[in-house]
């Protein structure tokens, strides 16, 4: 049970460091890092939110 928890810990992690990783490539050369840290807000947000706003 240990494991599992181990590698399902350590898979959720690297998902969010790609997705990191994914953004700051997408970004290079933004001038302005308040709008590199509004793009990874971004990225954290659920497609169902993004697609149909009204049904929260």
């Amino acid at each position: 049970m240990v494991t599992f928890l181990d590698h399902l810990t350590r898979m959720l992690t690297e998902g969010v460091h790609t997705k990191i990783k994914m953004q700051k490539r997408l970004s290079f050369g933004l001038r302005n890092p308040q709008m590199y840290v509004k793009k990874l807000e971004l990225a954290f947000i659920p497609r169902e939110k993004l697609i149909y706003p009204h049904t929260f």
